[in-house]
């Protein structure tokens, strides 16, 4: 059974800088913000190394042996005017590269975990693809996977009672002052959608 915590992706790049750190037998290596990889939400890492041959567990797979529990950090929609975009070349792509990436890479991920899994909580990926609760990869579902996340526009603000708070400001999660409100709206938001049925009785402990 895994259950775990993860970051994800927010509106905006969030990431720590680099620290570098002894990693035996005389090697220094770096570690690096998963935020600016691939693994922003490390989600589908994580089955790959509780199930694949290059790592000691190889745990079985099947929806009701393995279950992910995944919980986000917030997000919100990216939103670029198309003059914004247009005539836009080179190292100019750079201060907005990050952000499109980091979320691509989220829905890639999500995309992914719910084609092969049972999830009760199946977001919708786009107008195509759906939530893919019709679709599997595997003849059985490989896991069972939970995500939690909130949406960070003002709509959903308001429905959760934090109408006099400002989806914009609070997007940026690497200002500190926004931590209690964040705190807030995760605890507010936890009590709405995590629900028991949410947990299938085989991982009880």
């Amino acid at each position: 059974m895994l259950r775990n915590a993860v970051r994800a992706s927010s509106a905006a790049p969030t990431y720590f800088d680099a620290e570098a750190f002894d990693v035996g037998n005389g090697e220094i290596g770096a570690f690096v913000d998963g935020g600016v990889s691939m693994h922003n939400n490390p989600a589908m890492l994580l089955f790959l190394m509780a199930t694949t041959k290059g790592f000691p567990y190889q745990w079985k797979t099947g929806d009701d042996m393995l279950e992910i529990v995944s919980i986000g950090t917030g997000y919100a929609k990216i939103r670029r005017k198309v003059s914004e975009c247009v005539g836009i070349a080179g190292v100019k792509w750079a201060p907005v590269v990050p952000a499109m990436l980091m979320d691509d890479a989220d829905n890639h991920n999500q995309l992914l975990l719910q084609y092969m899994s049972t999830s009760p909580t199946a977001k919708v990926i786009n107008s195509e693809f759906g939530d893919l609760s019709g679709d599997l990869i595997a003849p059985k579902a490989l896991l069972h996977y939970i995500r939690y996340d909130v949406k960070l526009e003002q709509n959903e603000l308001n429905d959760l009672g934090f109408t006099k708070v400002k989806a914009e400001k609070i997007r940026e999660m690497s200002d500190a002052s926004n931590k209690e409100v964040l705190r807030d709206i995760g605890l507010e938001a936890g009590k709405r959608i995590v629900v028991d049925s949410h947990f299938p009785k085989a991982f009880d402990i």
